[in-house]
């Protein structure tokens, strides 16, 4: 699994859409692999994907995977030189092979969106920023959406991008992940409303949640992070906590259980330092305290010390 621009974004405003054309003729010549694409900017990303680019977009895709391969062509004793240099498999080399046919003008077809390994993704860190990012995400042809709430700042409700809805009337459906027949992978139960079988909408598959690190980290609330993960069991969908981030909130980690001020520490600014023990008295770390109201207090030991278990358990789900 890769994640494409993991220290950018690739759809910027400085990016052109004829660059990320040659991204996505890299992922498609690629099927063998999976591809994350994350943005803040999922607008853009929907004027990528818009109808109306359709043929521009093929035709970009068509030329970039015929050049990045063979410099303007891609014969078959070069494709498979191509594919035993880079390791790639009789399997892959007939999906890239089709790939190569149907971009190149072999047999030529409209784009083949969504691409099957690529998921597309936006960050939501609050419920301002999910209200207006995830609508755009969803308008993008994806083999997979997902939303990465981190940092998370505030309580986000995601139930209504989670769940699938009916078309027609709106009401809530229920997802069939477990059918082996050839229904659809996400097939659904008829509309109790309606009373037929519809198509799903576009929702989100994947929600991955984490709090803030790095200088000036707000802590998060374990209360957010139980919503969240509550609604994603709810609706069926893959929960992913990356992490506390900077600030452990006492009773979490699975091991914070007791602390005290360190008489013989402070900080520059004078704000007493405290000593964060397990169960046991094993010394996790040591940071400042911020204190919510109800859940309790929290403490600044850094990333790695605070981990990633949620209640006692670690959340490590991904879409299948």
């Amino acid at each position: 699994m890769y994640f494409v621009c993991s220290m950018g974004d690739l759809f910027h405003e400085s990016a052109p859409f004829e660059w990320i054309d040659k991204i996505f003729a890299v992922m498609a010549l690629c099927p063998q692999h999976t591809f994350q694409v994350l943005t803040k900017r999922p607008e853009r990303m929907a004027e990528y994907f818009n109808k109306e680019n359709e043929d521009l977009r093929g035709d970009g895709m068509a030329g970039a995977m015929c050049d990045w391969i063979a410099g303007g062509g891609l014969s078959d004793d070069m494709l498979n030189r191509w594919c035993k240099d880079h390791g790639v498999s009789r399997k892959w080399r007939d999906k890239i092979n089709d790939n190569r046919n149907i971009w190149c003008n072999a047999t030529w077809q409209k784009p083949l969106w969504s691409l099957p390994n690529v998921w597309l993704g936006t960050t939501a860190e609050n419920q301002e920023m999910a209200d207006e990012r995830i609508p755009h995400l969803l308008k993008c042809p994806a083999a997979k959406h997902f939303v990465s709430i981190e940092p998370m700042l505030s309580e986000v409700k995601y139930i209504d991008y989670v769940i699938a809805k009916c078309p027609e009337c709106g009401r809530r459906l229920l997802v069939n992940r477990d059918i082996s027949d050839d229904r659809p992978k996400d097939f659904i139960t008829a509309c109790s409303t309606c009373m037929e079988h519809r198509d799903i909408t576009a929702r989100v598959d994947w929600v991955i949640c984490g709090g803030e690190s790095g200088p000036g980290a707000r802590p998060m609330r374990p209360d957010w992070a139980r919503s969240v993960r509550d609604q994603c069991k709810a609706a069926g969908v893959p929960f992913f906590f990356k992490q506390w981030g900077a600030w452990l909130p006492l009773g979490q980690g699975g091991s914070a259980a007791g602390s005290w001020i360190d008489n013989s520490r402070k900080t520059k600014g004078g704000e007493p330092i405290y000593k964060v023990t397990d169960g046991y008295d094993n010394l996790i770390g040591y940071g400042i305290s911020y204190h919510f109201e109800p859940e309790g207090t929290c403490y600044r030991i850094g990333k790695k010390k605070a981990g990633s278990l949620l209640d006692g358990k670690q959340h490590k789900e991904y879409p299948t």
